[in-house]
């Protein structure tokens, strides 16, 4: 399972956040999705280096989870709530590295950027 596909689980089976939220989507909203919403990206993604080079078999994945909202109470709570989700999480290593707040004037929302690190096995290995 690549760090798209575990980030999804992770969130679409918490049934607190479900329950909370109007939509999960990678990279981009639908336009005619309802708030609050989840979007989720791959920041970065690297090996695990080892003394011999590329270990092969773990990679780190920089995962950003940004939650939309109309208000920053709401935009944070669904932050929360998806950091308990996270967290949660027993089949991955997962750690919060932090977050930031932001307001889209176009659209009129706010915005909470929480980013994980997960550490998953590449497609390519058992």
């Amino acid at each position: 399972m690549n760090a798209f596909e575990a980030t999804y689980s992770i969130l679409s089976n918490d049934a607190e956040l479900s329950y909370a939220v109007k939509a999960i989507r990678p990279i981009v909203l639908n336009q005619d999705d309802q708030f609050p919403a989840i979007v989720y990206q791959c920041i970065s993604e690297n090996p695990t280096i080892s003394l011999d080079g590329d270990s092969g078999n773990l990679d780190s994945v920089r995962m950003q989870v940004d939650s939309w909202a109309f208000s920053m109470k709401e935009a944070q709570d669904v932050a929360d709530l998806v950091r308990d989700a996270m967290n949660a999480s027993v089949d991955y290593g997962i750690r919060f590295d932090g977050s930031s707040y932001t307001y889209e004037q176009d659209t009129k929302r706010f915005g909470v950027q929480s980013d994980y690190l997960l550490w998953v096995r590449p497609k390519n290995t058992k």
